[in-house]
Formats: C-alpha cells, sequence, structure tokens
C-alpha cells in the first residue's frame, strides 16, 4: 500500500528534467523563428511606406485635377509634403523614422508639381527610392502622364 502511493504521488507532476527539455526546445525555437519574423516585420514597414507614398502621390494628381490647382510634391530629408504653392497650403506631411529612409530621388530639385490635367511638371519620369538598409529597396516611379507605379527592387 505504501508503494503504491509513492507511485500516485511521483506520477503526479513532471519532473525537473522534462521542464529542462521543455524549455530548451522553446528556446531552440524562438532563437530560430524570431529573426525572420523581424525582417519580415522592417520589409512590411517599406513596403506600407511606399504604399503610402503612392497613396499620397495619387491624392496630390487628383486633387489637381478635381480642384484645377497645381499641386506640389516636395521630397526633403526624410520624407516628403504635399502641398499647394498659391496659398502655402500644406495637404499631407510625412516623415520616416525608424527603419524606413528615402535614399534617392531623380526629381528636379527634389520637387514635382502636378498640373490641373493630371500630368507632372517638369514633364519628365522620374522617380523616389525607399530603402530599409541596403537589402531591401522600393522605386516610386511617376511618368510625364502622372501615373504612379510601385517596383520593389
Amino acid at each position: 500500500m505504501e508503494r503504491q502511493r509513492q507511485r500516485q504521488l511521483s506520477s503526479a507532476g513532471i519532473t525537473l528534467m522534462e521542464l529542462m527539455t521543455v524549455i530548451a526546445v522553446i528556446g531552440i525555437l524562438s532563437a530560430i523563428s524570431i529573426p525572420p519574423f523581424i525582417q519580415w516585420q522592417q520589409s512590411a514597414r517599406l513596403n506600407s511606406a511606399a504604399w503610402d507614398l503612392k497613396s499620397d502621390l495619387s491624392f496630390a494628381r487628383s486633387h489637381a485635377i478635381k480642384t484645377g490647382e497645381a499641386v506640389n510634391v516636395r521630397f526633403a530629408g526624410d520624407g516628403y509634403t504635399v502641398f499647394i504653392d498659391a496659398d502655402d497650403r500644406v495637404l499631407r506631411n510625412k516623415n520616416y523614422t525608424g527603419t524606413v529612409a528615402m535614399s534617392g530621388s531623380t526629381f528636379e530639385d527634389n520637387e514635382t508639381v502636378f498640373t490641373r490635367t493630371g500630368e507632372v511638371s517638369p514633364a519628365r519620369t522620374s522617380h523616389v527610392l525607399l530603402s530599409r538598409g541596403v537589402s531591401d529597396e522600393i522605386r516610386i516611379e511617376v511618368n510625364t502622364v502622372g501615373r504612379i507605379k510601385v517596383e520593389t527592387l
């Protein structure tokens, strides 16, 4: 009877060895899965920033067509401003922080203007590069008729 009681008590829980094994497995799985998750998260931030810029450029173009006013987009530092130059009215303003940076622009004087017809002035295809370190870059291109394209490099 005493033996049976000891068996019941010893089988009622888990041993220290079992607990240490479970903790070791959790640690190994965490070490394997966390770095790719962080990389995916940073890549998602870059994609989100690129699509936000595309959206704001589309907004600037449609606002220029709708109101008949020229709408400027100025790229400066790590951000951009969408504004109407005639009365200095700011429509949108964005600054990139953290892992996303504006790494280049081919716009003349880092600025473009959407005319009342939706075309860009000066009339040439230009782009902005957004990057996350040296590995990921996304190009947002605006052609002469104001069409906007996002391309992963």
